[in-house]
């Protein structure tokens, strides 16, 4: 069920009705869970049955893991190996299984490949680094256990940002689900409805127009020039950006209608003048979790230059893993890693004071060509991608992708608009002027999105992170 569909829309029409017009609070959150297992459950009912899995081990987890009781460390490293393990096996254990095989077999070993048909759960990604913060804050004496198995299981599976993100941890939720919604006192209603509309435009109107061109070229590559290559390959950094920061700004927005406050996860990347500047803009609840879960626990800076250099490649690394199971992820984590240690050193503050725009054209130019990797079936498609893109090692020939030359004009025309919204901040803007104004302009807003909406839905990139 995408936020971009009718009957979501219905659903949360619905959900929205009854949660407010119920008086008692902890009546609320049961009616949300509901709702929040519903939606979820609306994909395949059995994701519900490993979604509870790790809300019941964290709730005994972290009674477990609380400072003065016995065996704290034993029940942190039960939360550790247990909601790792599901991931583990889940998302991972058919890429490790065949890589193992595919190198035996390199070897001279002849083997066969023990994959299994695994469901990968949507949004596994996303909720298991949200069960570990609770865990871990308690541990680290950050946080209180929580009093009520439901409130937890309402932190873990709150459907506006289950599958997809923000990453929201324990300390930045559950002290709002022991504190009373009103709609007067937590709901920013102006702000709210201006995101989601921002995020709802970004993605039916942008990104899922641009999917089937960008789809029809990396599906195959060898049938289209370099033009055309170039073109779908400038398209996806707008999709990806559309789609992922789309599906954040709506979270955020239902959200807030409900009275919750979600961290903000994108920062107009595309703006960055470093790759250090760029992690700091995008996904930004992902770069926090691991900074403070894993990065700043290896010892983060507080080292030589060296280890230094070695906690940030790490970093990357594991990130890349953690956008899939294949050997293209692999190699994007890689490649940041690189640029991250690289401008860990003097690069960085040559950055700093080079011009702006180098900075900019810098950081973009690079981040285009790993995305290319990301968005590569394989590494044989990969390397075929770039064989167009550059001319060699493939066939000269190949079709012009239709009506091309628009195609860019629409890739500079998200840009364009982009700049606007943050040079003059629209959307922090739209909470100051006047409800009546606001409602005109809204109402309008919808008028001239609706003709543009895509005639297509799309799943979300990140669903199967």
């Amino acid at each position: 069920m995408l936020f971009v569909e009718l009957r979501f829309f219905f659903v949360f029409a619905v959900a929205f009705a009854v949660y407010w017009s119920l008086r008692s609070d902890r009546w609320r959150k049961l009616w949300l869970l509901a709702v929040s297992y519903f939606v979820y459950g609306s994909w395949d009912w059995r994701y519900l049955l490993l979604i509870l899995a790790s809300t019941v081990l964290d709730w005994f987890a972290g009674n477990g893991a609380a400072p003065g009781k016995p065996h704290r460390k034993a029940w942190l490293w039960a939360s550790l190996v247990g909601n790792l393990g599901m991931l583990g096996f889940f998302k991972y254990y058919n890429f490790f299984v065949e890589s193992g095989s595919d190198l035996l077999r390199w070897l001279g070993f002849g083997v066969d490949d023990y994959t299994l048909a695994i469901l990968l759960p949507v949004g596994i990604s996303f909720y298991t680094f949200q069960t570990l913060s609770y865990t871990i804050d308690i541990y680290r004496g950050k946080l209180e256990p929580s009093e009520r198995f439901t409130d937890l299981a309402l932190f873990v599976a709150f459907f506006p940002q289950l599958v997809a993100g923000p990453i929201v941890r324990a300390v930045q939720f559950m002290p709002q689900l022991t504190e009373k919604r009103t709609w007067a006192q937590h709901v920013p209603v102006r702000s709210s409805l201006a995101i989601f509309l921002y995020g709802f435009v970004k993605k039916s109107v942008v990104s899922d127009q641009f999917a089937p061109i960008i789809d029809q070229v990396f599906s195959d590559a060898g049938a289209h020039d370099s033009v055309s290559v170039w073109i779908a390959t400038l398209l996806f950094q707008v999709q990806v950006y559309c789609d992922f920061s789309g599906y954040s700004d709506m979270a955020i927005g239902l959200a807030g209608l409900l009275g919750y406050s979600l961290p903000r996860n994108f920062l107009f990347p595309y703006f960055a003048r470093s790759f250090t500047n760029f992690w700091q803009r995008w996904h930004m609840t992902l770069g926090a979790w691991f900074m403070d879960y894993i990065y700043f626990p290896m010892g983060g800076s507080r080292g030589s230059l060296t280890r230094t250099r070695v906690n940030l490649f790490t970093i990357f690394l594991i990130s890349g893993l953690w956008h899939g199971a294949a050997w293209t992820f692999v190699i994007f984590g890689i490649c940041h890693g690189l640029f991250a240690v690289v401008e860990r050193g003097g690069f960085k503050e040559w950055l700093s004071r080079a011009p702006l725009r180098l900075g900019f054209v810098y950081t973009n130019v690079l981040w285009l060509h790993t995305m290319t990797i990301f968005r590569a079936d394989d590494m044989h498609a990969c390397a075929h991608l770039f064989g167009r893109m550059y001319g060699f090692g493939a066939d000269a020939a190949g079709a012009t992708l239709s009506i091309s030359r628009w195609w860019a004009l629409a890739a500079l025309g998200f840009f364009v608009v982009h700049a606007f919204m943050y040079k003059l901040e629209v959307l922090e803007r739209s909470a100051k002027v006047p409800v009546y104004v606001f409602a005109a302009l809204y109402g309008l807003a919808w008028a001239l999105v609706i003709p543009w909406i895509a005639s297509d839905y799309t799943p979300f990139i990140y669903f199967q992170f």
